[in-house]
């Protein structure tokens, strides 16, 4: 079989280390593998079985997240696809959506089991990067399934726990009792009473008035990009201490995280 990885993190470097055992094994953007390293300009995706895109998908402008930075995609390599080749990635965006037939596209993430030891993953890497510094109250921005587990974990500790989000029928729902309805006004009101803030946003939703005060707390932004804050705007201020941390399983527990993205990778395969 053969199957091209078109960039990725450590996740995928220590899969492509598992298949290369029995498969005819390509990449795209990763340094120091024992794998074929192919040209992008001669890619013809329809000459693989398997077709790999990075956990954060495919960008509007065709780029891909690798080992050794962004790529940029030619368009004309999505020209002529086979209808028997098998794609997956994490995220869906929508220039993947546009490019990929849907009966063809996979993702990781639709699988159970790899979304919660994806879960669990981030929120213990979560837990351990804001040990290092005070946090007795936290606020939490977004409050989809990785909001809530932060949400749970961080109260059954003993943190006084803020949330910051829209869907206010699922927080009434857990009991969250400090919600404040998100907006760039409550933004900036609850950021003077915590310690730490962990986005969990993938949109510039952290208003730059939040950054201007001389009392910011620690933002720990661990949503895909754009990110919860503009990264030209956050870089104006540099008393703000900004730790930016997607992937953040690739990093923490990249073993852990690649064994359940292999395991799910076979399973469809089979």
């Amino acid at each position: 079989m053969n199957i091209l990885f078109l960039g990725g993190d450590k996740r995928y470097k220590l899969m492509m280390e598992d298949l290369a055992q029995n498969e005819n094994i390509y990449q795209i953007g990763f340094k120091d593998v024992i794998t074929k390293e192919s040209n992008i300009e001669d890619i013809n995706l329809s000459d693989f079985d398997v077709v790999l895109f990075p956990i954060t998908g495919l960008s509007n402008n065709l780029e891909i997240k690798t080992e050794q930075g962004l790529i940029k995609l030619p368009e004309k390599i999505f020209d002529n696809i086979n209808d028997d080749t098998l794609f997956f990635t994490g995220l869906k965006t929508n220039k993947l959506l546009k490019l990929i037939p849907a009966s063809q596209l996979i993702s990781f993430l639709d699988d159970k089991e790899v979304e919660d030891v994806n879960n669990n993953l981030t929120v213990d890497g979560t837990l351990d990067d804001i040990s290092h510094v005070k946090n007795n109250s936290v606020c939490i921005l977004g409050y989809g399934t990785l909001g809530k587990e932060l949400y749970l974990k961080l109260k059954e500790s003993g943190n006084n726990t803020y949330v910051i989000s829209r869907p206010k029928e699922l927080i009434i729902k857990d009991n969250v009792t400090e919600f404040y309805h998100l907006n760039d006004e409550n933004i900036c009101k609850v950021f003077k009473l915590v310690d730490v803030v962990i986005n969990t946003i993938p949109y510039n939703i952290i208003p730059e008035e939040a950054l201007k005060y001389q009392y910011v707390p620690y933002i720990l932004d661990i949503a895909s990009a754009p990110y919860g804050v503009n990264q030209e705007i956050i870089k104006k201020y540099k008393h703000v201490k900004y730790h930016l941390y997607p992937g953040i399983p690739s990093k923490f527990a990249p073993e852990e995280a690649s064994k359940i993205l292999l395991k799910s990778l076979k399973n469809k395969l089979m």
